[in-house]
């Protein structure tokens, strides 16, 4: 999620004329004729405004066990692109993908776990005395060097990554994760078979997220590395015949007689298909029409463990995906013409490194210069806070938004660009572009507990209306004036 820039629109120009470049890289399979599950309905009266409940309809399927929490190249993931695909089509948005399709597919390398990881404290016989569990008590780390092995060692504490250059090979290192940077590269340099790095007692809840497994992230040299609770870390200290606290307090390396098992296997790296999913509302303007806005959001997930944990992705994002859907059934519903066109995108691959809207700027339908602004939309079901935020950096998108939160009432933060989402990929090409999450969403993502339960219909609405009051302006239609729920309330923020 970050950076973007836009302007407001008043007025009609001539813009300039558009190449429809697709660039087909795999071919696709044909739209599926035959809908699952069932979808829900569009709105069909001129005068309805758009309803966070039909929204929320869109999050309980896409979040949903027949998805499998579409991580990216799994069959789940593809069967989550039809049903989008099929919503488009229902929205009488045109195919923008491969071959007279929805689907705009490409490759990437694809890797998981193979087995749940294994932490546990082992007897003299080398017996399993106690057995820790994965995402409650610890979680793997893939990152340069942390990454997948096997090791049965002595534990070593260290206070800090520079007494790891003191510590014997050979030992598995439990250190303080706060200030640990780099402590994976600089433990197998010097020779350590395994890392354990202990969180604060308040970020105990971080070892419940699962990670979105990046094969480029990963080093070529790894040992295993895990994210372990304060309480691990005092079951260790006691075996040993200390503290944890004892430990810290001294703040100096102490070898510790305990015998530890870690054990993190990865499947082999394959390379799998995924798509992005694209359907375009044609701009009426002869003038116009070659020029876009894109508003889109990341459909894939980070699937399911392997002990069958299912991590339903309902905020992540199976509820900007929805709010696409919801945006382009609502204006087909509304009979819109606008004048410039519209690109609705699923994006896939997001959770793998920005994939799929990498491969849509590297390959767009429109020309990029001819890309009037991106909006995207990415956790905007769920978050403690009252307001969505909007990230950009661009002075016409930020008076846009401003003019939003006045006309429809709603709180809108607007925020510096940054963030880790596709609107990313964007913004480094020159696209305007805007990045909508709901506040406080922190916590809600990468979590089995990410389930449509928990999802606010309300908010959804909110993120639809103000995405519908941007295109109005941003594409050139209007819409029936907007119903204010209340004084208009805006802010400023970081």
């Amino acid at each position: 999620m970050t950076t973007r820039r836009f302007w407001r629109v008043r007025t009609i120009l001539l813009g300039l004329l558009f190449l429809v470049a697709c660039s087909p890289t795999i071919t696709p399979s044909p739209l599926p004729a035959s809908p699952t599950p069932t979808a829900p309905g569009i709105a069909t009266s001129a005068s309805e405004r758009i309803s966070g409940a039909a929204i929320f309809e869109h999050v309980q399927v896409l979040s949903s066990p027949e998805f499998g929490g579409r991580k990216a190249g799994t069959p789940g993931d593809r069967a989550a692109a039809e049903y989008i695909a099929r919503r488009f089509a229902a929205a009488g948005l045109e195919p923008a993908g491969d071959d007279g399709t929805y689907f705009q597919s490409f490759g990437l390398p694809f890797i998981d776990l193979a087995q749940t990881p294994q932490l546990a404290i082992l007897d003299q016989d080398g017996e399993v005395a106690l057995s820790f569990q994965h995402r409650r008590d610890f979680r793997e780390v893939l990152f340069g060097s942390a990454g997948p092995g096997h090791a049965e060692a002595n534990a070593v504490f260290v206070p800090d990554v520079e007494a790891i250059d003191r510590a014997i090979s050979g030992q598995i290192i439990l250190i303080p994760e706060e200030g640990s940077r780099g402590a994976a590269d600089r433990a197998r340099q010097q020779g350590a078979v395994g890392l354990l790095m202990v969180l604060d007692e308040g970020q105990s809840g971080s070892l419940a997220l699962r990670s979105s497994y990046i094969v480029g992230a990963l080093g070529d040299q790894t040992i295993p590395t895990f994210h372990v609770s304060r309480a691990v870390a005092e079951e260790i200290a006691s075996a040993a015949g200390t503290s944890y606290r004892e430990l810290l307090r001294g703040s100096q390396l102490s070898e510790l007689p305990v015998l530890l098992r870690l054990s993190l296997e990865l499947q082999p790296i394959r390379e799998v298909v995924t798509q992005n999913v694209l359907g375009l509302l044609r701009g009426s303007d002869p003038l116009l029409s070659d020029q876009v806005v894109i508003v889109g959001g990341h459909y894939d997930h980070v699937g399911i463990d392997p002990d069958g944990s299912l991590f339903p992705g309902a905020n992540d994002n199976a509820s900007g995906t929805a709010v696409v859907i919801a945006v382009a059934e609502h204006l087909h519903a509304l009979r819109i013409q606008p004048a410039r066109s519209v690109l609705f995108a699923a994006w896939g691959a997001e959770e793998a490194g920005l994939v799929g809207s990498q491969h849509y700027v590297d390959h767009p339908l429109f020309p990029l210069r001819d890309t009037r602004a991106f909006l995207n939309l990415d956790v905007v079901g769920r978050g403690t806070g009252d307001a969505l935020v909007v990230s950009t950096d661009d002075r016409e998108l930020r008076n846009l938004f401003s003019e939003a939160a006045d006309e429809l009432g709603f709180e809108i933060q607007l925020a510096p660009g940054g963030g880790g989402s596709d609107h990313l990929s964007f913004i480094d090409r020159g696209v305007a572009a805007a990045h909508l999450i709901w506040s406080g969403y922190q916590g809600s993502i990468h979590v089995a507990a990410d389930i449509p339960e928990r999802i606010d219909s309300a908010k959804l609405e909110i993120a639809a209306r103000v995405t519908e009051f941007a295109l109005r302006r941003l594409a050139l239609f209007e819409l029936a004036p907007a119903e204010a729920t209340g004084g208009p309330r805006f802010s400023l923020g970081g």
